[in-house]
Protein backbone atom coordinates (compact mmCIF):
# COMPACT_ATOMS: atom_id res chain seq x y z
CA UNK A 1 0.00 0.00 0.00
CA UNK A 2 1.15 3.51 -0.64
CA UNK A 3 0.67 6.78 1.22
CA UNK A 4 -2.51 7.51 -0.75
CA UNK A 5 -4.34 4.58 0.81
CA UNK A 6 -6.88 6.00 3.18
CA UNK A 7 -9.67 5.25 5.54
CA UNK A 8 -12.52 7.73 5.59
CA UNK A 9 -16.28 8.13 5.92
CA UNK A 10 -17.94 9.11 2.67
CA UNK A 11 -21.31 9.55 1.07
CA UNK A 12 -21.40 8.19 -2.47
CA UNK A 13 -22.45 10.88 -4.93
CA UNK A 14 -23.56 13.20 -2.16
CA UNK A 15 -26.65 11.06 -1.52
CA UNK A 16 -27.45 7.73 0.00
CA UNK A 17 -26.52 6.22 3.34
CA UNK A 18 -23.23 7.16 5.03
CA UNK A 19 -20.43 4.79 4.13
CA UNK A 20 -17.18 3.87 5.77
CA UNK A 21 -14.41 3.16 3.31
CA UNK A 22 -10.91 1.84 3.66
CA UNK A 23 -8.38 1.04 0.98
CA UNK A 24 -6.28 -2.09 0.80
CA UNK A 25 -4.56 -4.53 -1.52
CA UNK A 26 -5.64 -8.04 -2.54
CA UNK A 27 -3.13 -10.59 -1.24
CA UNK A 28 -4.94 -13.85 -2.08
CA UNK A 29 -7.82 -15.13 -4.23
CA UNK A 30 -9.49 -18.48 -3.53
CA UNK A 31 -12.58 -19.04 -5.65
CA UNK A 32 -15.19 -16.44 -4.66
CA UNK A 33 -13.24 -15.29 -1.59
CA UNK A 34 -10.51 -12.66 -1.69
CA UNK A 35 -8.16 -11.73 1.14
CA UNK A 36 -7.49 -8.00 1.47
CA UNK A 37 -4.59 -6.56 3.48
CA UNK A 38 -5.84 -3.46 5.30
CA UNK A 39 -3.38 -1.06 6.87
CA UNK A 40 -4.61 1.41 9.45
CA UNK A 41 -2.90 4.73 8.90
CA UNK A 42 -1.93 7.47 11.32
CA UNK A 43 -4.84 9.51 9.94
CA UNK A 44 -7.23 6.96 11.43
CA UNK A 45 -6.22 8.13 14.91
CA UNK A 46 -7.69 11.56 14.21
CA UNK A 47 -10.66 10.45 12.10
CA UNK A 48 -14.02 11.60 13.50
CA UNK A 49 -15.72 8.33 12.58
CA UNK A 50 -13.13 5.89 13.94
CA UNK A 51 -15.36 4.93 16.88
CA UNK A 52 -18.12 3.77 14.54
CA UNK A 53 -15.83 2.22 11.96
CA UNK A 54 -15.30 -1.51 12.23
CA UNK A 55 -12.71 -1.45 9.45
CA UNK A 56 -10.50 0.87 11.55
CA UNK A 57 -10.36 -1.81 14.23
CA UNK A 58 -8.65 -4.15 11.76
CA UNK A 59 -5.35 -2.32 12.11
CA UNK A 60 -2.62 -3.98 10.04
CA UNK A 61 -4.64 -7.11 9.37
CA UNK A 62 -6.26 -9.07 6.61
CA UNK A 63 -9.96 -9.52 5.98
CA UNK A 64 -11.69 -12.10 3.77
CA UNK A 65 -14.49 -10.83 1.56
CA UNK A 66 -16.84 -12.73 -0.76
CA UNK A 67 -16.17 -11.17 -4.18
CA UNK A 68 -15.36 -12.11 -7.78
CA UNK A 69 -13.33 -10.53 -10.54
CA UNK A 70 -10.31 -9.48 -8.52
CA UNK A 71 -6.65 -10.46 -8.86
CA UNK A 72 -3.75 -10.58 -6.42
CA UNK A 73 -2.17 -7.12 -6.22
CA UNK A 74 -5.34 -5.17 -7.10
CA UNK A 75 -5.90 -2.03 -5.04
CA UNK A 76 -9.45 -2.02 -3.69
CA UNK A 77 -11.75 0.08 -1.56
CA UNK A 78 -13.66 -1.77 1.16
CA UNK A 79 -17.11 -0.25 1.64
CA UNK A 80 -19.59 -0.81 4.43
CA UNK A 81 -22.60 1.24 5.44
CA UNK A 82 -22.64 2.81 8.91
CA UNK A 83 -26.26 1.81 9.55
CA UNK A 84 -25.41 -1.76 8.55
CA UNK A 85 -22.74 -1.93 11.24
CA UNK A 86 -25.25 -0.83 13.89
CA UNK A 87 -27.91 -3.23 12.58
CA UNK A 88 -25.38 -6.08 12.52
CA UNK A 89 -24.39 -5.34 16.11
CA UNK A 90 -28.01 -5.47 17.22
CA UNK A 91 -28.86 -8.61 15.24
CA UNK A 92 -25.68 -10.51 16.08
CA UNK A 93 -25.05 -9.43 19.68
CA UNK A 94 -27.85 -7.59 21.47
CA UNK A 95 -30.83 -9.75 20.53
CA UNK A 96 -29.02 -13.08 21.14
CA UNK A 97 -27.77 -11.82 24.53
CA UNK A 98 -31.30 -10.81 25.49
CA UNK A 99 -32.66 -14.20 24.39
CA UNK A 100 -30.10 -15.99 26.57
CA UNK A 101 -30.84 -13.83 29.62
CA UNK A 102 -34.62 -14.14 29.18
CA UNK A 103 -34.23 -17.90 28.66
CA UNK A 104 -32.25 -18.17 31.88
CA UNK A 105 -34.84 -16.31 33.96
CA UNK A 106 -37.76 -18.08 32.30
CA UNK A 107 -36.15 -21.46 32.84
CA UNK A 108 -35.46 -20.69 36.50
CA UNK A 109 -39.01 -19.50 37.15
CA UNK A 110 -40.80 -22.31 35.32
CA UNK A 111 -38.60 -25.05 36.80
CA UNK A 112 -39.45 -24.10 40.36
CA UNK A 113 -43.09 -23.08 39.79
CA UNK A 114 -44.34 -25.86 37.51
CA UNK A 115 -41.94 -28.79 37.75
CA UNK A 116 -40.67 -28.60 41.35
CA UNK A 117 -37.13 -28.89 40.06
CA UNK A 118 -34.07 -26.95 41.18
CA UNK A 119 -34.13 -23.51 39.54
CA UNK A 120 -30.47 -23.80 38.51
CA UNK A 121 -31.26 -26.76 36.27
CA UNK A 122 -34.16 -24.86 34.73
CA UNK A 123 -31.92 -21.83 34.28
CA UNK A 124 -29.33 -23.92 32.44
CA UNK A 125 -32.01 -25.39 30.18
CA UNK A 126 -33.30 -21.85 29.56
CA UNK A 127 -29.83 -20.68 28.52
CA UNK A 128 -29.53 -23.57 26.06
CA UNK A 129 -32.98 -22.77 24.64
CA UNK A 130 -31.98 -19.07 24.41
CA UNK A 131 -28.82 -19.99 22.48
CA UNK A 132 -30.76 -22.17 20.06
CA UNK A 133 -33.38 -19.43 19.63
CA UNK A 134 -30.54 -16.96 18.90
CA UNK A 135 -29.09 -19.17 16.19
CA UNK A 136 -32.53 -19.66 14.65
CA UNK A 137 -33.29 -15.93 14.86
CA UNK A 138 -30.07 -14.93 13.05
CA UNK A 139 -30.63 -17.55 10.35
CA UNK A 140 -34.27 -16.63 9.73
CA UNK A 141 -33.49 -12.90 9.86
CA UNK A 142 -30.96 -13.23 7.04
CA UNK A 143 -33.25 -15.50 5.01
CA UNK A 144 -36.42 -13.41 5.53
CA UNK A 145 -34.83 -10.03 4.84
CA UNK A 146 -32.29 -11.14 2.25
CA UNK A 147 -30.03 -8.78 4.18
CA UNK A 148 -26.70 -8.61 2.39
CA UNK A 149 -25.89 -5.13 3.70
CA UNK A 150 -24.01 -6.70 6.62
CA UNK A 151 -21.29 -7.66 4.19
CA UNK A 152 -18.29 -5.64 3.05
CA UNK A 153 -18.33 -4.62 -0.61
CA UNK A 154 -15.20 -4.22 -2.71
CA UNK A 155 -14.57 -1.65 -5.42
CA UNK A 156 -11.51 -1.76 -7.66
CA UNK A 157 -9.26 1.34 -7.65
CA UNK A 158 -7.46 2.16 -10.91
Amino acid sequence: MDKHDQHKPAVAGGAGPPQTTCEGRIVAVRGDVVTVAVKSLAECEFCASKEGCHVASLGNKQVEVAARGFNVGDRVRLITYSKAVLRASIVLYLIPALLVVVGSFAGYATAEAFFSVDGNIGSFIGVVVGLLASIAFIHFYKVATGDRSLEIRLEKIN
